[in-house]
């Protein structure tokens, strides 16, 4: 079976040089006496959504831990509410009970709920977690600096501002995320903890290559070269020429 994955956002069987990073997000959420923001930024292909799906992953494994996954679109706080409700069923938000629709993703609508009465239920909800002592880790893939990620920027500070246990992961691309954190109402943003996907180390990949395809240090350096440390090249020349090579 192919150990290469070049497919979007899925974490690959072989993933190297992300280690640390993954470790050093998750002990800080971990340890962190105080709700937290991070921007993983790097160009296309450098891995982004890879380290967020995977660190995703570890979080879900903690029985603590509440995460939400949101879409950088116009029903971001609904969706954050709705989601926070199905894992708590916290009866700050009955409401959802009722409904027998929202609007999420494009979907049909059968009631809206404004942007106050959505903040004051997530309020609700977060104190009903913090009770617990429980957490909620929110991740969002590639956001730009559009009114919903302002909206949600602004009531991340609010509920920061109150000590929920709250944390925040958000991919994008360095100029995209150097442009949300320097508009006037978010500039608190500019305190976030920022991990920069680096090239990948060519040690790293040449070692891989060698092992996985049985071949000479000296070949297994020239795919490396040619993958110019980009993640998602690293995968893609990986894959094709195990495709191509059939195991021989």
């Amino acid at each position: 079976m192919n150990p290469f994955n070049p497919t979007f956002g899925d974490v690959p069987k072989i993933l190297i040089d992300n280690d640390p990073k993954i470790t050093d997000i998750y002990q800080l959420v971990q340890q962190s006496p105080f709700a937290r923001s991070f921007f993983i930024t790097g160009v296309r292909g450098s891995g982004k959504t890879v380290l967020l799906s995977h660190l995703t992953k570890m979080f879900q494994q903690d029985a603590a831990c509440y995460c939400v996954d949101l879409l950088d679109n116009d029903e971001i706080l609904t969706s954050l509410a709705q989601q926070l409700y199905d894992q708590t069923h916290s009866p700050a938000a009955k409401f959802f009970d009722e409904l027998g629709s929202i609007s999420i993703g494009g979907f049909s609508v059968e009631r809206h709920f404004n942007k106050s009465s959505l903040a004051l239920t997530i309020d609700k909800m977060m104190a009903e977690i913090q009770a617990k002592h429980h957490y909620v880790v929110i991740t969002i893939d590639e956001v730009s600096n559009s009114e919903s990620i302002r909206d949600f920027a602004q009531l991340f500070s609010a509920l920061k501002r109150k000590q929920y246990p709250i944390y925040v992961i958000m991919t994008g691309l360095p100029e995209l995320v150097l442009d949300i954190q320097n508009n006037d109402k978010l500039t608190f943003l500019l305190r976030s903890d920022k991990i920069v996907m680096t090239p990948l180390q060519k040690a790293e990949m040449i070692s891989t290559y060698a092992q996985v395809f049985n071949c000479s240090t000296q070949l297994a350096s020239k795919l490396a070269q040619a993958t110019a440390g980009y993640s998602y090249a690293f995968q893609l020349l990986g894959y094709l020429l195990f495709e191509h090579c059939q195991g021989k």
